[in-house]
């Protein structure tokens, strides 16, 4: 299995043109200057002039970004964090695909991950709840009180593993 080169995602900059972030990255931050980033998205993030851009870093760059933390972009420095790209559909909560590519016709509530609703919903884990349902007594129960894609829910963490194996982070 070929292994996918490191992503970063740059929180909060105000910086919505690809080129220019690019440039920014490239003066602002040395190391950049021998390993050029590449831009694979922006994310906005429904701030005024606020976006997230993910980028995509060589390995043998991985360590020295990640030590670091931030980056330098115009007259401010930007938290940078290792970015992991989780196949989860927001349409019908299962993982492996998005909702693009979602066949499901009816959605789930994020909350509960019920179909329909007629009344106010309880925080339930739909990927635990359904867990629970298939577990035939010999496994211990999953715990349902957080949200779908939440960083306590073990079926998340697991995918969260997975993609992460995917990633060739250098020696």
């Amino acid at each position: 299995m070929t292994k996918e080169p490191p992503k970063f995602i740059i929180k909060y900059t105000s910086l919505n043109d690809e080129k220019a972030l690019l440039e920014q990255l490239v003066l602002k931050n040395p190391f950049f200057s021998t390993t050029s980033p590449k831009v694979l998205f922006k994310i906005d993030i429904n701030k005024i002039d606020q976006y997230h851009w993910v980028i995509e870093i060589p390995p043998s760059a991985f360590k020295a970004v990640e030590r670091l933390g931030f980056v330098y972009l115009g007259l401010g420095k930007h938290r940078l964090l290792e970015f992991v790209s989780i196949k989860h559909c927001k349409n019908c909560l299962e993982y492996g695909h998005t909702t693009k590519k979602c066949t499901n016709s009816g959605g789930r509530c994020i909350k509960c991950g019920d179909q329909k609703h007629t009344e106010p919903c309880s925080l339930r884990c739909f990927s635990c709840h359904k867990k629970n349902g298939s577990n035939d007594g010999s496994l211990e129960l999953f715990k349902t009180d957080h949200r779908v894609a939440s960083d306590r829910c073990p079926e998340y963490r697991k995918q969260e593993r997975v993609a992460r194996s995917r990633v060739y982070h250098g020696n």
